[in-house]
């Protein structure tokens, strides 16, 4: 299972627990092969190019938070910016309603008050295994190459 947050500032974090079957970077080459597929399935929507300048209207796919590493904002901690936006866990169908900075320090206790998608993760982490051979197996199939990742020239 997972659960949406939205991040306090331009865009929303997907949150599963795995168990660590799986070392950290067979699913860094996992994600950023599934935000590959779906990049080039939404090609008009959706992008996996890391510089702002080259994404245009679409949206970027962040496979980059799931390498060993790297950070996250820690849901319902506030961003140091005007009006001090809060990340929030959000159940999927609110989604849609909500900007990614839509909730401030403002909203706290009424945020606090409601009940949190996280708890629902806490039911324990999945096995990755079968989700790594499925993505890698759409991949091979999909005829797709995974570019290869360097932050300072990409």
């Amino acid at each position: 299972s997972s659960a949406a947050v939205a991040t306090g500032s331009k865009g929303f974090h997907v949150v599963a627990p795995i168990a660590p079957s799986v070392d950290g970077q067979a699913i860094a080459a996992t994600t950023q092969k599934l935000a590959t597929m779906l990049a080039a399935k939404h090609a008009d929507a959706l992008t996996t190019a890391f510089r702002v300048a080259e994404r245009g209207h679409r949206v970027f796919v962040d496979w980059l938070r799931n390498r060993p590493g790297s950070t996250v904002v820690v849901p319902y901690s506030l961003r140091a910016r005007p009006n001090a936006a809060c990340a929030v866990p959000l159940e999927w169908d609110e989604v849609d309603a909500f900007a990614p900075d839509a909730f401030t320090i403002a909203d706290v206790d009424a945020l606090l008050a409601r009940p949190d998608p996280l708890v629902d993760l806490a039911g324990g982490p999945g096995d990755p295994a079968s989700f790594v051979a499925a993505v890698d197996a759409a991949f091979a199939a999909s005829g797709l190459t995974l570019e290869h990742f360097d932050r300072f020239r990409s």
